[in-house]
């Protein structure tokens, strides 16, 4: 029985690297995948990985020969050797696939009607490709599987406030948003006389935005404290109050605020795509549209009374995310998945 998986997704985005790489490392049968070196300045998510390598040992476990496609190219592929007698085939869909242009979408249309199931790693994901897919397609929904803090992480007077500095973790890019809040925290800065510092991890993708970045910074002297790469997110997570992520575009799923909801932080962000799946209602009480900056003044100005509303409930908001993240609820999804889909093919 051979399993596989297309190997370009082994490469993954945001700080936190080796904390999801051991995670993944613990996990992955070592006779049935290799994985090429991950690098510290990569753009996907390990957290898939943690997926493929669960699902490879559930399908090892029941013998079923399936190869898992987790991007396009890599379903055409597997499109055409299945028309050839090759493996049945899963889909996992870890993007939107209906916003990438006509040609993608119609591709990926078409490719759906070959493959023997889907994965989506969010509802609002699982949404578009239900559409995409047809509703006789075998399909499920289930979150990347998080690496959690140990139990629930109250707050603390030692947690750095919202009104010294914010934490921004992700990629310094156009698509991570970052100037959203440098541009919303300057308008901040100008309705109330002050604003607090951006802490920033990440890497710098687009050194052109970066320089963008820090120059609306100085213009409107808002201090920005660059913090580059980080092995340990989520232990620095709980050193935070607040974490602010500001995506001006849907998100598939928003590891970054999983992360830190689980790491204690309150989360005021754009609120789009399956992020908002993760929000409690009071932290969605706090959404800002990353199209307006001035909506941050309002945003900031919601956060004290929400977040003590929230506190009252924090420790059940973590363990129920927990759970909806954890590799045992991914080892049970999948088990029920793959039932469904060899059911499908008998």
């Amino acid at each position: 029985m051979v399993t596989e998986f297309d190997e370009s997704y082994v490469l993954t985005t945001l700080a936190g690297l080796n904390q999801r790489a051991e995670t993944y490392r613990r996990m992955r049968p070592e006779h049935l995948i290799k994985v090429r070196e991950l690098p510290r300045r990569t753009n996907a998510k390990l957290a898939g990985l943690v997926f493929l390598a669960t699902a490879i040992k559930e399908a090892r476990s029941k013998e079923i020969n399936y190869t898992i496609i987790s991007n396009l190219r890599g379903a055409a592929v597997a499109a055409i050797t299945r028309l050839c007698g090759g493996a049945p085939w899963i889909w996992y869909v870890h993007d939107y696939l209906h916003n990438r242009g006509r040609v993608r979408r119609i591709a990926a249309k078409i490719l759906f009607s070959s493959c023997a199931g889907w994965i989506a790693n969010s509802k609002d994901v699982g949404t578009v490709t239900r559409k995409l897919a047809g509703s006789r397609k075998v399909g499920a929904t289930f979150y990347y599987c998080v690496n959690p803090a140990k139990g629930f992480v109250p707050p603390t007077a030692q947690r750095i406030p919202m009104e010294e500095a914010v934490l921004f973790v992700g990629s310094i890019n156009s698509w991570k948003g970052l100037q959203t809040l440098v541009e919303g925290l300057s308008r901040v800065k100008s309705a109330t006389g002050v604003a607090p510092r951006v802490d920033i991890v990440g890497q710098v993708v687009d050194p052109a935005y970066w320089e963008i970045v820090q120059q609306i910074a100085a213009t409107n002297q808002l201090e920005l404290r660059y913090l580059g790469m980080r092995d340990d997110v989520t232990s620095l997570m709980s050193e935070y109050e607040v974490l602010a992520h500001p995506t001006p575009a849907p998100e598939p799923f928003g590891l970054v605020v999983a992360e830190a909801i689980l790491a204690g932080c309150f989360v005021i962000s754009s609120a789009m795509g399956g992020v908002r799946e993760l929000l409690p209602s009071e932290m969605l009480e706090c959404r800002f549209d990353p199209h307006n900056p001035e909506s941050l003044i309002s945003a900031m100005r919601a956060v004290r009374e929400a977040q003590a509303r929230y506190r009252r409930r924090q420790a059940q908001v973590i363990s129920e995310l927990s759970s909806m993240t954890s590799e045992k609820g991914y080892s049970e999804n999948l088990r029920s998945f793959f039932s469904a889909v060899g059911s499908s093919l008998a």
